[in-house]
C-alpha cells in the first residue's frame, strides 16, 4: 500500500478487507508484521508522524464496527533514505490478546497522520498477520475499550476530565483482567517541554485508590534499531521514539465480582503555562480465564543471530546467541534445557539456570561454537523446563532465517584508533570474548579532541566491539548517548573510531559516529567461520570409572573443563591454561553416578564425554 500525506486535513486514512479464518479457531500466537521502504519514483516520508492501526468493521458472524486501535507506530526521520536507496526495515506486534475480534471478514484501517507535501515524498507498507493454531496463555473472555481519544495535558485537571472513568462489568468467569494501554505523549509547552519531552507518571486508580504508577516515558531511543535518521532520532520521548512501535503497557489484575470496580486514570500534577499538550490515550480491559498451564515456557524471539530489522544492533554476530524467553505458566520457572543448532540441526545443548514469575522475560545467552558459512537458518527449542517436559510444546521452537552475512575476518593485531570529542568521559569501549567475558577495556577518557592508538593481540577466535557514549559528561553539556558526532549537538564536535590492521596501520573499518548510545561489532580472528575449521580434536579422559579426581588430556588452547549431570546441569567448572596439555579436576564432592565431561575449544565449540563417578 503506498502511504501519503493529506496536508489539508493533517491525515489519510486507508481502510482493506482482510479475511481471517472463521470463529471456531483458537490461537496460541498472532503475531502482525509491518514493513516500511520509499515507495516507487518517491523518497521516504520526512518526519516522527503518529500512524495508528484500527480494527473497523466486521462482517459474518459479528456484523459490527469497533474502531479498536490494536497498533500503533511513530514513523521514521525518513530524509535519510532516497528514492531508489533500496531502504526497508520492520517491526513486529503481539497482538494474541485480541485474536478473538479478527474472525471472519475484518475491515483493517490505517491512520496515517501529518502535513508534509505529498508529491515527492511516501511511503510503501505492508502488512501481513500471523496466526498459530493453539491454546494461549490464558483464554480470552471479553474485551472492551476504555477510551480512545487525545487527552488534554495542559494540566493533570485537564486530563483527569477528558475521560471520566467507567464502572467495570466484568465477564462471570473472568479470574484475571489485562489492562491494555497505548499513551504516547505530544506537543512542547512549558514547564518541561509536556507532553513529547517530559516525564510524567500515569497512575490506574480502583475506586479511587491507586493499584498501579508507571512513567510515560521511553529512556533508550539512543538504541533504536533503526539508526541513524535524520532528524532528533534519539531524544527520549513520552512513550514513543521516531521510527519505532509503540509498546503498550499491560498491567495484570485480579478485579473482584462483588465489590463496586470504578476504575480511572489520573496523571501526575502539572501546570503548563499555555496550551498544546496533549496524550494520545487509548485503554482496553481484556477479561481473562485461568491460566492455561502450570509450567510452560516460551521462545519469544531469537536476537541473534538473526537478519531481523529490530535485532539489526546485534547481528551479524559469533560466539553467543541471544534468546529471549517467557514463563507463560503458573510455575515460577529456575532452570531451561536448550538443544540449538544450524540448518535444522538441534546439535548443540545448554542448561541455563533463570527465575522468572509468570509473564516475566529473560534473554539468555547460548554458545554458538562452529557456525557454518552455509548457515541459512538458526534454530533453538527449549527441551526442559524446572528439569521436565513442560506443558504445551508448540511455544517451544523457533528458527531464524539467516542470509549468510558473517563478521569479518581480521588479523590478530588489531589498532584501535580513537578521536575523541569535546565530550570525552561519555566514552568507553570493550572487547569481550565468545562466552562475552570482557578480555580488554578502555575507559575513563579525560583529554577532548585527542587521538588514542591502542593495539591489541589476539588469539584465535570469535570477538565483540561493544563502544558507548553513556559515561558523564560534561557539566556544560549534560546531553548524552548522542554518538560521537550528532547535527544536534554541535557543542560536543565529532570524534572517529576506527580499526586498522597492526601490521601495516591500514584501514580496515571505520564506524558510524551517529549511533546513539552503543554500538556492536562482532570478528574473527584466524578463521573463518565455518564447521570445518571450528572442530576440536578430541580429547581423553581417565580413569574412567573416577573417584576422588578426573585427569583430561585436552587440546591446546582449550579454555574451560565443564562437568553435567545426566539432567543437563552445570556442576562443575574450570578454567584451563591454554599451554597445557593435562588437567586436574577434583571430583572428591560430587555424589557416585553418571556424569558429562565437556571442554569447550577457543572458538566456543564443544566436546562431551560420559563417565561414571564411584567411590
Amino acid at each position: 500500500m503506498l502511504l501519503l500525506t493529506d496536508p489539508s486535513k493533517g491525515f489519510t486514512e486507508y481502510s482493506a478487507w482482510a479475511k481471517f479464518p472463521a470463529a471456531n479457531k483458537r490461537y496460541s500466537k498472532v503475531i502482525a508484521t509491518l514493513t516500511f521502504e520509499c515507495a516507487t519514483g518517491l523518497n521516504c516520508g520526512e518526519w516522527d508522524y503518529l500512524n495508528h492501526i484500527y480494527i473497523g468493521k466486521r462482517k459474518g458472524a459479528n456484523n459490527d464496527s469497533l474502531r479498536y486501535e490494536i497498533m500503533r507506530l511513530v514513523t521514521p526521520y525518513g530524509n535519510y533514505w532516497k528514492n531508489g536507496s533500496g531502504w526497508k526495515h520492520g517491526w513486529k506486534f503481539d497482538i494474541t490478546d485480541f485474536a478473538m475480534l479478527l474472525q471472519d471478514s475484518v475491515e483493517l484501517v490505517y491512520r496515517h497522520s501529518g502535513y508534509e507535501a505529498n508529491h515527492d515524498r511516501g511511503w510503501k507498507i505492508n502488512l501481513d498477520f500471523e496466526l498459530t493454531e493453539g491454546i494461549p496463555q490464558r483464554n480470552v473472555l471479553a474485551i472492551k475499550q476504555l477510551v480512545q481519544k487525545g487527552m488534554n495535558y495542559t494540566s493533570d485537571t485537564h486530563f483527569a476530565k477528558a475521560w471520566p472513568g467507567a464502572m467495570l462489568n466484568l465477564h462471570a468467569s473472568t479470574k484475571s483482567s489485562t489492562l491494555h494501554i497505548l499513551q504516547t505523549g505530544h506537543g512542547a509547552v512549558q514547564p518541561d517541554n509536556c507532553g513529547e519531552f517530559c516525564n510524567k507518571t500515569r497512575y490506574i486508580k480502583l475506586n479511587g485508590n491507586t493499584i498501579d504508577e508507571a512513567q510515560v516515558w521511553r529512556n533508550d531511543c539512543g538504541e533504536n534499531a533503526l539508526y541513524p535518521q535524520a532528524g532528533t532520532w534519539l531524544y527520549d520521548r513520552a512513550g514513543w521514539c521516531p521510527g519505532d512501535k509503540v509498546v503498550p503497557y499491560e498491567f495484570n489484575y485480579s478485579f473482584s465480582h462483588t465489590d463496586t470496580q470504578f476504575l480511572d486514570f489520573d496523571m501526575q500534577t502539572y501546570q503548563a503555562s499555555a496550551g498544546g499538550s496533549n496524550y494520545s490515550f487509548t485503554a482496553f480491559i481484556i477479561d481473562k480465564d485461568s491460566i492455561n498451564f502450570n509450567n510452560d515456557a516460551e521462545i519469544v524471539d531469537i536476537i541473534s543471530p538473526s537478519i531481523w530489522y529490530e535485532n539489526k544492533r546485534y547481528n551479524p554476530s559469533c560466539g553467543l546467541a541471544l534468546v529471549k524467553v517467557k514463563n507463560n505458566g503458573e510455575k515460577t520457572i529456575t532452570n531451561l534445557a536448550f538443544s540449538y543448532g544450524f540448518n535444522g540441526l538441534f546439535a548443540s545443548t545448554k542448561y541455563v539456570e533463570v527465575n522468572l514469575k509468570t509473564n516475566q522475560t529473560a534473554i539468555v545467552e547460548l554458545p554458538l561454537g562452529a557456525y557454518p558459512t552455509t548457515a541459512s537458518s538458526f534454530g533453538v527449542r527449549i527441551d526442559k523446563a524446572n528439569q521436565q517436559i513442560d506443558d504445551y510444546a508448540v511455544n517451544n521452537e523457533m528458527v531464524t532465517q539467516l542470509n549468510n552475512s558473517l563478521p569479518a575476518l581480521m588479523e590478530n593485531k588489531i589498532i584501535v584508533y580513537f578521536k575523541t570529542n569535546n565530550a570525552p568521559t561519555e566514552n568507553a569501549y570493550r572487547f569481550k570474548d565468545a562466552h562475552g567475558n570482557v578480555i580488554f577495556k578502555r575507559e575513563n577518557f579525560t583529554a577532548a579532541n585527542t587521538i588514542y592508538r591502542d593495539t591489541f593481540n589476539f588469539y584465535n577466535g570469535c570477538f565483540q566491539f561493544e563502544f558507548d557514549d553513556k559515561g558523564t559528561p560534561p557539566t556544560n553539556n549534560p546531553l548524552n548517548e548522542d554518538g560521537l558526532g550528532w547535527w544536534a549537538n554541535s557543542a560536543d564536535g565529532n570524534g572517529s573510531v576506527q580499526f586498522r590492521k597492526g601490521s601495516t596501520g591500514f584501514l580496515t573499518k571505520n564506524f558510524d559516529i551517529d549511533f546513539g548510545t552503543q554500538f556492536n561489532y562482532w570478528f574473527t580472528v584466524g578463521y573463518t567461520l565455518s564447521a570445518d575449521k571450528a572442530e576440536i580434536a578430541a580429547f581423553k579422559l581417565y580413569p574412567n570409572p573416577a573417584q576422588n579426581e578426573l585427569i583430561l588430556d585436552i587440546p591446546l588452547g582449550t579454555q574451560q573443563a565443564q562437568i553435567y549431570d545426566t539432567h543437563g546441569k552445570l556442576i562443575l567448572e574450570q578454567a584451563c591454561n591454554a599451554t597445557s596439555l593435562s588437567h586436574i579436576l577434583n571430583t572428591q564432592n560430587l555424589k557416585n553416578g553418571v556424569y558429562y565431561c565437556k571442554i569447550v575449544g577457543p572458538f566456543g565449540n564443544s566436546q562431551s564425554i560420559k563417565f561414571v563417578l564411584v567411590k
